[in-house]
């Protein structure tokens, strides 16, 4: 799953990375809690390398994983 934009090119635009200035990490944060309250005790991990929500405990750093999120289920 790619990240959330804070433009208007989600589906359009191609994928961006966690540095990129149209990341929207509060929105990406908010997906990956919603993700997770939808299906309590199921989610983990979900990777991607943003540094911030990596310290949140919401992601987990995984090579290659700076552009998309893989969500694993249990």
């Amino acid at each position: 799953m790619w990240p959330a934009r804070t433009d208007s090119a989600q589906c359009t635009a191609g994928r961006i990375t966690w540095q990129s200035s149209t990341y929207d990490r509060a929105a990406t944060r908010r997906l990956v809690q919603e993700i997770r309250a939808k299906a309590p005790g199921h989610v983990q991990p979900v990777f991607l390398n943003d540094p911030q929500l990596i310290s949140e405990g919401l992601t987990t750093s995984y090579p290659n994983h700076d552009n998309h999120l893989h969500i694993r289920y249990r």
